[in-house]
């Protein structure tokens, strides 16, 4: 599944919006699920959308720069956390 939402996104219409729209998905998903497996495959679903498009990745990380409330600031807490990781 994780490969082949961003092959659905590269094969649409137009990509952008298609991933935005999907990238808008999962952040509600990681609001409502709380284990953690459910939480690093939604990341990792956000981050393969966010490299597909710049738009994305504009538009989720001032969705979390602006979180302010608890689950907002733990999600973006968790999202830089596994970004800085994967780097090392």
């Amino acid at each position: 599944m994780l490969n082949q939402i961003p092959l659905l996104v590269s094969q649409s219409y137009n990509p952008d919006e298609v991933a935005l729209i999907m990238s808008q998905k999962v952040v509600q998903l990681l609001y409502k699920n709380d284990t953690p497996l459910s939480r690093d495959i939604y990341v990792l679903l956000l981050e393969k959308l966010c490299e597909m498009s710049k738009k994305v990745s504009r538009e989720v990380n001032a969705w979390l720069l602006y979180a302010d409330d608890e689950v907002g600031i733990l999600l973006k807490v968790y999202f830089l956390f596994f970004i800085f990781l994967k780097r090392f």
